[in-house]
Formats: C-alpha cells, sequence, structure tokens
C-alpha cells in the first residue's frame, strides 16, 4: 500500500542514512523491518559493524547524481538493480542493505538525502530515526496540524504554509537497549480505531 516514509539514522551529530519509502510505511510496514533489523543487530553484536558502515555512507551530490544517471544510461536497466540503494521500494529495507553493502570502488556507499521530507507531514506519513547519539529508535507519525514542541527533533522544520500541515510527530521513543516486541510497538504507536 503507498503509505510514504521516512527511515533516517542520525550519529556523531549527523544524519547518515535519510530514505524515503514509498510504500507500506505504517509501523506494522516499515516500522517492523526498522524494529527487526534493530533487534537483529543487537542480538547478534553487529551494532559496531554497522556503525562502521554509516561511517562510509555518502549523500549523493549533484555531480554525483549525472555522473550515476549517465551510467545507468550506459548500461541501462532499471534504477534499483544498478543502485539498489536508491529505490524508493527499500523504505526501512535499506539499513540491511547499507549493513551488508561493500561500497563502490572508493568504498563509499552511495544514498539519497530526503531528510526534508519529514517538513511535511500530508505527504510523510510515518517516520522512523535510529538515533545512536541518544540511543533511541523513535517513531513518527504525519498528518500533523499541531506545532510541534520545541523539543521536538523536527520543531526547526517549521510548517508548510501551502497545505497547514507540520512536521512529522513524535509517537514514542524507545531505548536501543530496551527494544519493544513488534507487538508491543504496534499497539504503542498505531493502536486499532474504535471502529475496527
Amino acid at each position: 500500500m503507498g503509505t510514504r516514509n521516512l527511515t533516517a539514522v542520525k550519529i556523531n551529530g549527523k544524519y547518515k542514512v535519510a530514505q524515503y519509502g514509498q510504500w507500506d510505511g505504517y509501523p506494522g510496514g516499515q516500522g517492523t523491518n526498522a524494529l527487526k533489523f534493530l533487534r537483529s543487530i543487537v542480538k547478534k553484536g553487529q551494532v559496531e559493524h554497522f556503525k562502521s558502515q554509516l561511517n562510509i555512507c555518502r549523500f549523493i551530490t549533484e555531480s554525483k547524481g549525472k555522473s550515476m544517471d549517465k551510467h545507468l544510461q550506459k548500461v541501462g536497466g532499471e534504477l534499483k538493480d544498478v543502485y539498489p540503494l536508491l529505490t524508493r521500494d527499500n523504505g526501512a529495507k535499506v539499513l540491511e542493505l547499507i549493513h551488508k553493502c561493500a561500497g563502490d570502488e572508493n568504498g563509499i556507499i552511495w544514498i539519497q538525502n530526503e531528510i526534508e521530507f519529514a517538513e511535511d507531514s500530508l505527504f510523510c506519513e510515518w517516520g522512523y530515526v535510529i538515533d545512536f547519539d541518544k540511543n533511541t529508535f523513535e517513531v513518527y507519525k504525519g498528518f500533523n496540524k499541531e506545532p510541534l514542541d520545541k523539543s521536538e527533533r523536527f520543531y526547526n522544520k517549521g510548517h508548510r504554509e501551502d497545505n497547514g500541515y507540520y512536521p512529522i510527530k513524535l509517537v514514542k521513543s524507545y531505548d536501543l537497549n530496551k527494544l519493544p516486541t513488534v507487538n508491543r510497538m504496534c499497539k504503542e504507536c498505531d493502536p486499532p480505531s474504535k471502529e475496527e
């Protein structure tokens, strides 16, 4: 289902991942993918490996984007086949792809920076942020018509005059050392409506 979303990772004061996703953005979809990935690397003792992978992630610059476009035209094929990390179909699965990626010939993992997508919650329906500085996994919800508190992560993103929606709003924050089960996260972040 087309439920647009954002998956982000912050470490050492910088966003290293800010992936736009087109599909299944709700907690039972991409939220579950992000949480399962986190639970897996914690259980297997692979958190430090993932952090080292984040160190070789770079957001695509304009010149890099042009060279990638030329390469894609030269080799033909689909974006998802030539540059699998860049497709909107990944959503939170980009975390696992980064975890396993060797990078390009220079050892760099190139990804897109879509952090600005969080500023318009009419379109960004859900967001998931792993913050290694705060040691948290955070769930955000869209369709927010209320101003954010100054303590909110996306407070400085303001408000879009064209549609009246504010940035995505924090629903729940979890300590990375005390991650919830998938069922608990889904119940706490996206409880069924009374009509269901």
